[in-house]
């Protein structure tokens, strides 16, 4: 399997970009609570308010489909449908050319040598500790 990152284009009514927010931050646990689910990051723009990016990192483009055909994706939509501008555009994205980091390295910083955690074969769910910038014991 290959992982997917869906990145999502979200538009909040004019004015209402804090209600818009904090329906997405309510909402979110129902995507992270579904398999295959391993992270979920929602963004606001500086230059354009109105404006949210929601990254959604996915074991594999099926484990979204699989998101996709349940209730939860119903129970997501609910509170966030009567603050929406515009209609959301989503795309899935794969990483190419080179594989992600699956090793730790050591870092010699503040007279320390223990390694860094750059990530590892088993990626957390959403909602467990993530690694990154973690120390490895």
């Amino acid at each position: 399997m290959q992982p997917v990152t869906e990145i999502g284009f979200f538009h909040s009514r004019p004015g209402r970009e804090d209600d818009f927010l904090a329906a997405m931050n309510g909402a979110k646990h129902n995507t992270e609570i579904s398999p295959g689910c391993l992270n979920l990051t929602i963004r606001q723009s500086l230059e354009m308010p109105t404006t949210f990016v929601l990254i959604v990192e996915w074991e594999s483009l099926q484990a979204h489909l699989n998101f996709r055909a349940t209730e939860r994706l119903q129970a997501w939509r609910l509170p966030l449908a009567p603050l929406l501008g515009d209609d959301p555009s989503v795309e899935h994205y794969v990483l190419k050319g080179r594989s992600a980091p699956q090793a730790s390295i050591s870092i010699d910083s503040m007279n320390s040598s223990r390694p860094i955690s750059l990530g590892s074969p088993s990626v957390p769910q959403c909602g467990q500790a993530k690694l990154n910038g973690t120390r490895s014991k």
